[in-house]
């Protein structure tokens, strides 16, 4: 499990290069700054069997406009993924 923060040690890009293999969850994902930050995550490189997303919302709130392009950003390879 990796919880994102807004402080180095806790930045979704420090998953980067590392090399994780089998199973990985994300949570507080909404706490990504950016794009950029998803893209140098580095997801595509993983060897990930399942991958989860979760953002923490209050309500049943929609997700907001980069949300979309922070999903396309992680292009994760895996065989399951779970938002």
């Amino acid at each position: 499990m990796y919880l994102v923060g807004e402080e180095r040690g806790f930045l979704l890009a420090e998953l980067g290069p590392l090399k994780l293999k089998t199973d990985l969850e994300i949570k507080h994902v909404e706490r990504v700054k950016s794009v950029n930050d998803a893209k140098d995550a580095s997801m595509s490189s993983k060897q990930l069997n399942k991958l989860t997303l979760t953002w923490e919302r209050s309500g049943e709130e929609e997700l907001k406009g980069n949300d979309e392009e922070l999903l396309e950003a992680l292009e994760p390879c895996t065989e399951t993924l779970r938002v």
